[in-house]
């Protein structure tokens, strides 16, 4: 559980804390929106997903020292981000209160995440289990977590439990970040963090 929590953590930082201008909630949005997209730009090269993977993380980590020495000069998180942050962080601790995802689509999802292990890579059919059918774009939290289970060797079962907490944080990120473009008050902007947890405590 702990090896899959950091390679999500890792994942969401870079390279988004890479980019020396990027508010922080700003940070791990870029970073999905980057690794979603990467799986297209491997596919096309004909790399490992692993291999590129991991270099491309180490590359992003590199590249983030820098963003060090102008640390004195970067603002502190304004409260609100804060409390996104943190909620974000409490509902991760959910990992360890279940052992499976939830909800109608972990199956297929599950499913699309161990194919793409299996190919390390973008699979052409979904083969071994349906030969005949043509491998579709599935959707992001299935990638994120074969990501996931390929930095930590974890279990589909729990990178994709992990992932799917983690996109309700990713949600909060968002609203915070569209409450501050309508000027929002910082208090009611931090009510962002809240949203995607009441939603789901909702359905």
């Amino acid at each position: 559980m702990l090896p899959a929590l950091a390679a999500l953590l890792a994942l969401l930082l870079l390279p988004g804390a890479a980019l020396v201008a990027a508010p922080w909630p700003a940070v791990p949005l870029l970073s999905v929106a980057f690794w979603l997209a990467s799986w297209g730009l491997t596919d096309l090269a004909g790399l490992s997903r692993e291999a590129a993977l991991r270099s491309t993380l180490l590359l992003f980590g590199l590249l983030a020292l820098l963003r060090l020495p102008r640390l004195p000069s970067l603002r502190r998180p304004s409260t609100a981000a804060l409390a996104v942050a943190g909620t974000a962080l409490l509902g991760l601790g959910g990992a360890f209160l279940a052992d499976l995802p939830g909800g109608p689509q972990a199956p297929g999802l599950a499913l699309d995440a161990r194919l793409l292990l299996a190919r390390d890579g973008w699979p052409r059919t979904q083969a071994p289990f349906w030969p005949e059918r043509d491998f579709e774009t599935p959707p992001g939290l299935a990638l994120l977590a074969a990501d996931v289970s390929l930095l930590s060797g974890a279990p589909v079962a729990t990178a994709l439990l992990i992932v799917s907490l983690g996109a309700r944080g990713l949600l909060g990120c968002a609203l915070l970040l569209a409450a501050r473009r309508l000027g929002a008050p910082e208090r009611a902007a931090a009510s962002a963090a809240l949203v995607p947890w009441l939603l789901n405590a909702a359905l």
